[in-house]
This record gives structure tokens, sequence and C-alpha cells, in this order.
């Protein structure tokens, strides 16, 4: 297999952000009349150094999870933070639980974005070492990707996590030609009862099916009779994910508890991939599935796996840019908060449904969020709104498809909680349109 193993380039770095992180301007950009249009491809021909240089770089390692980076393929998504090992708290969007149980009182919020798990690359302890002598993490913005570099010289490792833009996977590509690393290991742990951790003898899995109804908690509004009998839009639907190593086959795989192993070979030093694939089912067993996604891209090259994601991203930033000056600097602070914000967006909102307000990708630890349940349309709104003028019409889409979806149910609802025809949109709302916060008197 081949893999991308050039060592990032040195650049200039602003003053220190946060923990040593920095923005970090390359080459001054040009001046906007000096990048050319292509009217034949409707496309900015951008190079990297216009978007790159608003990366995000941390110099020291991130023990906090809230210090973690975004990345993701558009659905499946993860923060990405190296504290000795390396991790990827998993998010996808239509990953939907329950955040309260089943005799909460009517009115209470049910429901809300969850995780589908956590993933660690156990990285052995010589890797700790080389990172007290040199330690980079960069939010690599234009090849949409986050890349961690440890130690320095001939002594170096390269991680670099990514996320297909068709396939649901996630991909980390370890660059360890100097044998620092190891021994390695990849851990697959999870949190809720739910979620069953299993493994074959080449993978490791996680799967859930939902047994909880939600047609109960839908009285507060009198909808519970909405769904025919036997149709519920919780009770059934299954999440599942499955990582496997296809380049370096494990040694062995075990459960213990809610954490599942797999335990990679010497041999793994150099170059290999580990591919997370992660799916929602509307009803049944959702392993399968996982399984075909998992194996769909481990049947491809490395290479065309790669040259299809870069290839995806260059065409996104060729949309439009932004270049804002300002005498005290500050506006490079702005300049670089609209590319930081539109590369989260490109990781998290072209899938099923639109990433949560409240942290999108941002899910850190376990399920945990600290205000909000289901989707909000006041905030949610303020995600969306500057898609427009920026050429993301792609993802802007995604709010329009997420409520015209739930139309029929939004004006069933309006008709039994008012009597009244028309459609009643509510601030927070469940996927297919519930009101979770109203009780019938």
């Amino acid at each position: 297999m081949s893999c991308d193993d050039r060592p990032m380039q040195a650049r200039s770095v602003a003053p220190p952000i946060a923990h040593e992180s920095a923005f970090t301007p390359a080459a001054p950009d040009p001046e906007p009349d000096a990048i050319p249009y292509s009217t034949e491809s409707s496309a900015w021909l951008i190079d990297g150094g216009v978007v790159s240089r608003n990366d995000v770089l941390y110099t020291t390692p991130s023990p906090e999870p809230w210090e973690a980076m975004p990345v993701g393929g558009g659905d499946l998504s993860a923060m990405v933070r190296w504290d000795g090992d390396l991790h990827l708290h998993l998010t996808k969007s239509d990953c939907w639980g329950y955040q309260r149980p089943a005799d909460a009182p009517q009115g209470t919020r049910y429901f809300n974005n969850v995780s589908p798990g956590h993933v660690r690359l156990v990285c052995g302890p010589r890797a700790e070492a080389a990172a007290a002598r040199r330690f980079r993490q960069r939010l690599d913005l234009y090849h949409g990707s986050v890349k961690v570099d440890i130690g320095k010289g001939n002594d170096a490792v390269q991680l670099s996590v990514w996320g297909h833009p068709r396939l649901r996977v996630l991909i980390l590509e370890v660059n360890d030609f100097a044998g620092l690393l190891g021994p390695l290991a990849v851990e697959l742990s999870e949190w809720r009862d739910t979620m069953q951790v299993t493994c074959t003898q080449t993978q490791l899995h996680a799967a859930e099916v939902q047994t909880r109804a939600a047609r109960p908690h839908l009285a507060g509004a009198g909808m519970e009779s909405y769904f025919p009998e036997g149709v519920d839009p919780m009770q059934g639907r299954g999440t599942a994910v499955a990582i496997s190593s296809p380049d370096a086959p494990p040694d062995s795989c075990s459960v213990e508890g809610r954490s599942a192993t797999m335990d990679l070979p010497a041999t793994s030093t150099g170059c290999c991939r580990i591919l997370i694939a992660a799916v929602v089912t509307e009803s049944g067993d959702p392993v399968p599935e996982v399984v075909s996604e998992l194996e769909e891209a481990a049947a491809m090259p490395a290479g065309e796996l790669r040259e299809q994601h870069r290839d995806w991203w260059r065409q996104y930033w060729a949309r439009s840019f932004v270049r804002l000056t300002s005498p005290d600097e500050a506006a490079v602070w702005l300049n670089a908060a609209y590319y930081i914000h539109l590369y989260t967006l490109a990781c998290t909102n072209r899938g099923p449904g639109p990433a949560k307000w409240d942290g999108g990708a941002g899910l850190m630890r376990g399920d945990e969020r600290n205000w909000g349940l289901c989707e909000w349309v006041q905030e949610l709104r303020f995600t969306f709104m500057p898609l427009y003028a920026a050429n993301r019409l792609e993802i802007a889409r995604g709010l329009c498809d997420f409520y015209s979806g739930m139309a029929d149910y939004l004006r069933e609802q309006t008709r039994r909680l008012w009597g009244l025809p028309g459609l009643f949109i509510p601030e927070t709302v469940t996927p297919w349109g519930h009101v979770e916060y109203w009780v019938v008197p």
C-alpha cells in the first residue's frame, strides 16, 4: 500500500491561542483580484495557501476532551485529540437515542443525538517520549483532515484522520517508518447499556437496536395515535460501528466489559490504515450494513480513497473565498472563523439530518450535552444562514429537507393542538416533528 508519508511543512505561527495552539499564517494571501476564476468550471482557482493559513496548530498534546478537533466526511464525524494515545469520539447526524428515562413526566425532552462510540489508538510508551521532543497537531483545513506529528527528524511519526466524502467511513492512517509506535492496539468502547460490543477474528463491532418505543412520549401533544400500529419512529432503530485494519490483520481481537480491543502485529509499523464505519438503520440488525460499508472501503486502494477525499475538498474550497484585513489584525481571527466554520459544516452537515446546533460533531464525552435536546430551529438556522452567500447550497439544502420531511406530522400535530389547518413549527422538534415540551391539558 502506498501511504502519503510526507511531513507537514513548517510554518510561522501567530501568538498562542490555547495550550500553545495557534492559527498559522503561511505566505501572505494574494490580493483578491490575483485569484483567477474559471468560468468553465464555475470555480475560484484557489491554492492551498489561501485556506491553510487559517489552520489551527497545537504544539502540545490535548489532555482535555474539549480540546479535540473536528473531522468527518459529512455524516460520520469525530472529535480528535492526542494525550499519549489518539482518541476519536464519534458522532453521526442521524444517531438518535434517549436521554431521559421512560418514567419521566410528560413534557420532558426525552430524545437527543447520541454518539455511536469512542475509538482509541493505543500508541505505546515510546510515542509519549517522542511527543515530549516534538509534537504538532494540525487542523488541516484545505485537505479536510486532522494530522498529528510526533517526534522529529528520522524518529518521526504522522497520524492522519479524515472522512470519506461518500462512504460512512473514517480513515486513520498511521505512518511510522521509524518504528516508534507500539505495541499498537485499537479500542472501541461504549457506555450505553443498549450498545453491545462484540468482535470477530478481524473486526470490532458495537451495535444496538432500540427496544423502547417513542409512542408513549408523544401523548403530551396528543400524537400517540399518529403512527400506525406496529410502526414507531424509535423502536427497532439500529446503530452499529465496525472497525478493521485491512493492511495489518490483527494478532487478536477480544472483548472485556463494554470495550473491544484489536491488537495489531509488530509488522503494522511503517504504514497502515484503520477503517471506522458507522451506520443507522430504520429497523433490523444494523451489523450487516455496517460491515458492508467497512468492506467496501477496505476493498478500495488507499490512494484511490485518499484522492476522492482530496478532490472533494479541492472543489469545496473553490466555491468562494474571503480575505479580511485590519490594522490591529483582529480581522485575521474573523477570517479564520469563516474558514473553520465552513470546514466544520463540511465535516458534519451533509448527512441524513443537520448537525446538532449545540456542538454538532462536538460530542466529546459519552453522550454529554450540557444544554438542549433535539433540534432547535432558532439556533440551527444561524448555522445555515451564511451558506447561501458562501455558495454552499448543497449543505444549506439540508435544513430545508429536514423540516420538509416532517411536514405531514407537523400539520397533523397543529390540527390536534390548535384545531386549525396550517403548520406550526415548534422551536424544538424531534427528527419526525414532535414538539417535546408540550403537554395537552
